[in-house]
C-alpha cells in the first residue's frame, strides 16, 4: 500500500466512523445562543474606550444579544504603557461591569490588567468573560505576548483553556474557550494549544472566541496584501481543523488614534471580524469604521456532529481522497454518504 492509498484509508475509516451512526438531526434540541462582536476603536483615551464599550453593550441589550465580544484590550488600549493607568482602569472596570449586569448581557472584555495571581500580580493581557448576571466566569490569558504589551504570557504547556460557559444556566451544556491576536496567528511558528493536532480534541468547544488588535496597514500598502491573506488562512484553517466556530473581532484604528472622527474610517482592519465556521464565513462584516455584528450560534448540537451530518447531507461536500487515483473506486466497500 502507498502513501496515497494508506491516507485513502485513514480517511475513509473515520468518515466510516462519523457517519455510520448518525442520528437525525430531529433527534436533537435546536439551541440558539446570539453571539456578537463589536469592532470598536481602541484608543489610548482610557475614557473614551469605556464608552464604546457602553455603546456596545447598549446595542447588544437592543439586538437581544446574549454574548458580546469586544476586541482586544478594548479598555485598556494596546501598546501604550497601560500599566501606569491602573487605578483609572480599576474605576472604570467597575463602571463596566456595573452597565453589563443592568443591561443583561453576557460581556467577554479584552483589556489589560494587572491580576492577583499565587505569586502576587501578574500584568495580563486577557479577555474577562462575564457572565449575564456579572459573574466573571472565566478569564483567558493571551499566550503569545509582544515585549511592548507589558505583560507575561500563559505557558502553553503547563496551563490548560479556561472553558467558558455561554449558557449561564446550563453550565457544561454549551462551552467557548478565548484566544487574543497572535495566539490564533501562530506567532514565532509556535502552535496555541488548541491549535495542536494531540491536544485540540481533548477540549469539547463550541464557540472560539477571537479578541485581536492588529497592526493596521492601508490597501495600498504592500504589508496589506499578505498580512490581510495570512489571518484569513489562519482563521479558515483553524475553524477547518478544530471544527469549531469562531466569533472573531478586531479593532478599525491604529494602536495611537487620535479620536478624529474623519479618519475613524482611513483604515481598514487587520483582519475581518466576524463569525466563521468549517465551511468558511456567515457574515459579511465591513472591514472599516465602528461595526457591530452578530450571528445567532445553534449549541443544540455538537461540532462533530455538524460536521458528520454536512457530510451525509451535502454532495461532494470535499474532496477527502476517498476514491482511488482515477476516481472510481473507494477503497474499501459500503460508505454511503
Amino acid at each position: 500500500m502507498d502513501a496515497y492509498q494508506r491516507e485513502q484509508e485513514t480517511n475513509f475509516r473515520a468518515i466510516q466512523g462519523m457517519i455510520g451512526q448518525l442520528p437525525e438531526e430531529d433527534e436533537f434540541e435546536e439551541k440558539i445562543v446570539r453571539v456578537a462582536g463589536a469592532q470598536i476603536p481602541v484608543t489610548m483615551d482610557l475614557e473614551y474606550n469605556k464608552k464604546e464599550i457602553f455603546k456596545a453593550i447598549d446595542w447588544a441589550k437592543e439586538n437581544e444579544v446574549d454574548q458580546l465580544l469586544t476586541p482586544e484590550a478594548a479598555l485598556s488600549g494596546y501598546c501604550n504603557q497601560w500599566y501606569n493607568k491602573l487605578e483609572q482602569i480599576n474605576s472604570l472596570l467597575k463602571e463596566i461591569e456595573e452597565h453589563q449586569v443592568k443591561c443583561g448581557v453576557a460581556l467577554n472584555l479584552g483589556t489589560c490588567f494587572q491580576e492577583p495571581e499565587g505569586f502576587g500580580k501578574i500584568n495580563r493581557n486577557q479577555i474577562r468573560h462575564y457572565t449575564k448576571s456579572g459573574i466573571l466566569g472565566a478569564i483567558t490569558n493571551k499566550t503569545h505576548v509582544l515585549q511592548s504589551e507589558d505583560c507575561i504570557g500563559r505557558d502553553n504547556v503547563k496551563h490548560g483553556l479556561a472553558g467558558y460557559p455561554l449558557i449561564e444556566e446550563e453550565h457544561g451544556r454549551a462551552t467557548a474557550i478565548g484566544m487574543l491576536c497572535n495566539d490564533m496567528w501562530g506567532w514565532n511558528e509556535e502552535a496555541h494549544t488548541i491549535r495542536q493536532d494531540d491536544q485540540m480534541r481533548k477540549y469539547p468547544v463550541d464557540l472560539i472566541m477571537h479578541a485581536t488588535n492588529g497592526r493596521n496597514f492601508l490597501e495600498d500598502d504592500p504589508q496589506h496584501a499578505p498580512f490581510n491573506a495570512w489571518a484569513d488562512g489562519f482563521l479558515r484553517m483553524t475553524a477547518y481543523k478544530t471544527l469549531i466556530p469562531i466569533l472573531t473581532v478586531d479593532s478599525p484604528v491604529q494602536w495611537d488614534w487620535d479620536l478624529n472622527e474623519e479618519t475613524l474610517d482611513m483604515y481598514p482592519t487587520s483582519s475581518e471580524s466576524g463569525f466563521l465556521d468549517f465551511t468558511g464565513w456567515k457574515t459579511s462584516v465591513p472591514r472599516h469604521g465602528r461595526q457591530y455584528f452578530y450571528h445567532d450560534l445553534d449549541v443544540g448540537r455538537t461540532t462533530p456532529f455538524k460536521f458528520a451530518r454536512y457530510l451525509k447531507d451535502t454532495k461532494k461536500p470535499f474532496n477527502l481522497m476517498i476514491t482511488d487515483k482515477n476516481g472510481e473506486k473507494l477503497v474499501a466497500d459500503g460508505l454511503n454518504i
